[in-house]
């Protein structure tokens, strides 16, 4: 059975913590064509995980440890956007920030507006007559909120549209 050193860390962790089979490992990856799909255990984000001196750790930051060293604090990001791959090939380093910009020129983000938000508190309708009766005058931020039930916060973000911004404008300058 063969057997290697320093691979295999959580993200953030240093590689070295375990000697770990890679006989295992590998019994668990499916080669495609294009991919290598991980065939064990995914965890709920759709990623593989593999247990590697008592931890769990997603397969792709192995696989890609086994072929180009530990990534240290960086991301291991696909190409292929085949989150159970674990092609080196298809694998590279990145920062979160990479990897949100990668995600965006992709078009993967998830991003769902307004009251289609399953955590939304207001609606299109109750911010477009926050935007109005704030408008008119005679009422602040901190009532607003406490009759809303959201933070202030909250409502000066619908205010200056930053949030709730997918609400046009109206014809008299309202939303």
């Amino acid at each position: 059975m063969t057997r290697s050193k320093h691979i295999g860390a959580p993200a953030g962790k240093p590689m070295d913590f375990a000697i770990v089979s890679l006989g295992r490992f590998w019994s668990k990856v499916q080669k495609t064509e294009t991919c290598w799909e991980w065939t064990g255990f995914v965890n709920r984000n759709g990623y593989g995980c593999f247990r590697v001196g008592g931890r769990s750790i997603t397969a792709h930051r192995y696989s890609f440890a086994l072929v180009n060293g530990d990534p240290g604090k960086l991301w291991v990001l696909h190409r292929c956007d085949n989150r159970k791959c674990v092609n080196p090939e298809h694998l590279f380093a990145g920062t979160q920030i990479e990897n949100a910009a990668d995600m965006v020129s992709k078009d993967r983000q998830r991003f769902v507006a307004g009251s289609q938000n399953p955590i939304a508190k207001l609606t299109e309708q109750t911010v477009i007559l926050i935007r109005e009766r704030y408008a008119k005058g005679g009422i602040g931020t901190r009532a607003l909120a406490k009759e809303y039930g959201v933070s202030r916060a909250a409502i000066r973000s619908a205010l200056s549209h930053r949030s709730w911004n997918h609400i046009e404008e109206g014809a008299n300058g309202n939303a």
